[in-house]
């Protein structure tokens, strides 16, 4: 009895990943996991469909060691036609308590945050992250450590 509800399990995870999408993300791994004030980080995503809905997302993974409660970066959106949008984006990397949110296990965590969803004009769009942490006395904090991973990705909308 207990195999039969187990094969039926796994069927369903089958059946609900078979749905899914899914879209290999490109991660931009930083040396020494440190993010400098200095590097600005860009990615490259083409949509091919303008009349769809799309969903801009920001994943980050991190170690436990990261001292701060957040993440604080702009996110400048250039398209074909050399539109620049620039947003402020703050990522909670922490709870209430100090601890680590997010996927993963030992000491590495992953957050994804979606960003927004909308339509995007056909054609390759560059996305481009610029740290923009700064101290309480707003002095630059000019080497981020403990960030070993960043990606900006678009996810077509299941309709």
């Amino acid at each position: 009895m207990k195999t039969k509800k187990n094969i039926i399990l796994l069927v369903i995870i089958f059946i609900l990943f078979g749905c899914y999408k899914s879209q290999k993300i490109n991660y931009h791994t930083f040396l020494k996991n440190t993010w400098f004030e200095k590097d600005k980080i860009e990615f490259s995503q083409k949509i091919s469909d303008s009349s769809k809905i799309y969903s801009l997302y920001i994943s980050i993974r991190h170690t436990t060691e990261y001292r701060y409660d957040n993440i604080i970066m702009f996110l400048h959106h250039k398209d074909e036609k050399k539109n620049i949008m620039t947003d402020t984006i703050e990522i909670n990397l922490m709870d209430d308590k100090g601890k680590p949110i997010g996927l993963g296990k030992n000491d590495i965590r992953e957050i994804e945050k979606l960003i927004n969803k909308k339509k995007y004009l056909k054609g390759n769009h560059i996305f481009e992250l610029e740290l923009a942490m700064r101290k309480k006395n707003n002095i630059k904090i000019k080497k981020l450590e403990h960030i070993k991973n960043i990606s900006v990705y678009i996810q077509e909308e299941n309709e």
